[in-house]
């Protein structure tokens, strides 16, 4: 499989229900705002990026997929090398989908006939075969679970000191009782502030905010897992290894293993 597919062009109308192409970007960087005539879900490999619309941000990330429907303007930011599959869906089949941008789980039918596609490097769907299995990506996307954002900004006088300590020190493992007692409030009031304004636990933040720092140390080679894993205030490998496959589907070494590869790839600047 070549490490890239030629970009569509925008001004051709789609002859298939799908096509497919894979982009890698070796450095960060800016991609300027645009829209697609079509629908496109991007599905990331190795490597973070924002994506930017009507002032939000969607976090793509491995293990998710930011799907856009067809004429919704967007312009990203990916921190590190990316590596990323994109699968543009025509127009008059995106009906059923999400009519707003957003993250969507990934399941794992959608994801082996995805990489099925891109092994045989099919681009565009022309046999029968072919044309159902794209019908089954896109039913697949149908009935993937939306997420909206991956970790929500907040300025919120009691979370905004929390999740800024998180980010800042991710091996830090201050329990809630303890910052109850710093904000002179309640376990119970920090616990439903998290659901009402973040739609997540204190738990399962703690979990997103290491997950995206362990994403950019597995770029650091010479870092082991369990390196890694300690300093994101785990005390066993195995506890971060879990969380880890969690969100990615992937093991950390998996995750590496697919960064390598790609290090060499030829750069291209897509979305």
């Amino acid at each position: 499989m070549p490490n890239t597919m030629p970009l569509p062009d925008d001004s051709l109308p789609m002859t298939g229900a799908a096509y497919f192409y894979r982009g890698v970007n070796v450095q960060d960087g800016v991609i300027a705002e645009h829209a697609h005539p079509w629908g496109q879900i991007s599905c990331i490999e190795s490597g973070i990026a924002s994506f930017f619309l009507n002032g939000n941000r969607l976090m793509g990330l491995p293990g998710l997929g930011v799907w856009f429907p067809p004429g919704v303007p967007h312009k990203s930011y990916n921190y590190q090398a990316l590596v990323f599959k994109i699968m543009n869906v025509r127009p008059d089949l995106c009906h059923a989908l999400p009519r707003h941008a957003c993250m969507l789980g990934l399941t794992d039918i959608f994801r082996v006939i995805l990489d099925d596609f891109f092994k045989r490097a099919v681009q565009t769907p022309k046999t029968p075969e072919d044309t159902r299995l794209a019908e089954v990506l896109i039913d697949q996307l149908k009935i993937s679970p939306e997420q909206k954002y991956f970790l929500p900004s907040v300025d919120d006088p009691l979370l905004s000191p929390i999740i800024s300590h998180m980010e800042q020190n991710p091996n830090d493992n201050i329990p809630l009782n303890q910052w109850a007692k710093k904000l002179f409030t309640t376990e119970r009031t920090i616990a439903r502030r998290f659901q009402c304004l973040l739609g997540m636990s204190f738990r399962e933040c703690s979990f997103r905010v290491r997950f995206l720092h362990a994403v950019t140390l597995l770029s650091q080679q010479q870092l082991t897992v369990e390196d890694i894993a300690f300093s994101l205030g785990y005390s066993s490998s195995s506890a971060f290894i879990g969380m880890f496959r969690r969100f990615a589907r992937i093991t950390p070494e998996q995750y590496r293993r697919n960064l390598a590869g790609n290090s060499g790839s030829e750069a291209t600047q897509a979305d």
